[in-house]
Parts: structure tokens; sequence; C-alpha cells
């Protein structure tokens, strides 16, 4: 009975042993297909992360990134970098056929100055966008000088855009405050415009 009893227990440890390895074995083998699936999908987001990328530097833009900015988008940005991952979106959003309002242009023109963020293509669509709403008669004096003092911070200079203002506010001086207007006149002798000296 004694060796009856011994044989059943080494049997049952066996056994055991047998569905323990069995057991290490799957957990191996899912954990070696669990690593594969992460591995797999951290590729798929380093491959994404490189798309984006790409796109920004190539100067292409989604819909979603040029609908996205917008005044409170442009408000927010804060650095140089920023603002060079949304300057392809921008220059869309300027060039396009749609009008871009008035307050993400006035916007645009903050972050700008507030980057030192210097773009020559992009301050051209600026340029011509600010133009179209000074001849139409729709810029303020607040929003013009958010403008003035945009380019004085760039050193960017386009008389076509200063000869707008001048033409602008030519009858209409009563509108911008003195300090204003005196800060405007050094600008113009800045950038040696003295195209419109009735201004």
């Amino acid at each position: 009975l004694s060796r009856g009893a011994g044989a059943e227990a080494e049997a049952e440890a066996a056994e055991q042993a047998e569905d323990s390895g069995g057991a290490a074995g799957k957990e191996k083998a899912f954990a070696w297909m669990d690593s594969e699936d992460e591995e797999q999908a951290e590729q798929e987001d380093d491959k994404n992360g490189e798309e984006k990328a790409g796109g920004a530097q190539d100067g292409t833009a989604s819909g979603d990134e040029v609908t996205s900015v917008t005044a409170e988008v442009l408000d927010q940005v804060q650095s140089f970098g920023r603002m060079m991952l949304l300057a392809p979106a921008l220059r869309k959003r300027l060039s396009g056929a749609a009008a871009m309002p008035m307050a993400d242009v006035m916007a645009a023109c903050r972050a700008l100055a507030r980057t030192k963020f210097f773009d020559g293509e992009l301050l051209e669509d600026l340029y011509a966008m600010l133009r179209k709403h000074l001849d139409a008669g729709l810029m303020d004096a607040s929003q013009t000088d958010d403008a003035i003092v945009c380019f004085r911070t760039l050193n960017a200079y386009d008389r076509s855009f200063f000869s707008a203002v001048a033409s602008s506010f030519k009858l209409r001086t009563r509108d911008v405050p003195a300090t204003t207007r005196t800060a405007w006149l050094e600008i113009f002798k800045r950038f040696d415009h003295n195209f419109e000296p009735e201004f």
C-alpha cells in the first residue's frame, strides 16, 4: 500500500509540474505576442509623428489645421517654435479665397510680433490682406496700430502697406489718438516712408 500511495503521489506531482509548465509556456507565448503588438503600435505612432512634422516642414497644412488658426489659438502662441508650426496653415488662410476675419488677422500680427517670427512669404500674404481691409476702410486705429507695431518689431517694410495706411487715415486723423499718430510718424520716418507728406 505504501508503494502504491507513493506512486500515486509522484504521478500527481508530475502532473502538477506539467500543468504549471504549460501555463508558463502559454504566458510566455502571450507575453511575446503582446510585446509584438506594442512594438507595432509604437512604430505607427512614430510614423504619424513624422508625417505631421513633415507636413509642417514642407509647408502643407491639413483642413483641420487651417480652420484651427483662429484669434483664440494665435493669442495663445508664445514661442517661435509654435509659430513655426502654425505658419503653413496661417499662410493658407491668408491666401485663401475666403476672407479671413479681421480678428484673426490682427491676432496673427500680434503673434508674429510677440514671437519675432519673420517669414517673407507669409508677410507678403499678410500685407495683401491688410491692404484690402485698409482700402475698404474696415480697419480702425487700434487694429492698424497692431499691424504697424508688428512690422516695426520685425523690421519689415512694405511700401504699399504704409501708403494704404496713410491713404486710409488721411481724412480720419481725428480717429487716431495723438500718441498713436506720433508713434506712427516715427515708424514711417524709421522706414524712410515719405510718399504721403500730407499725412
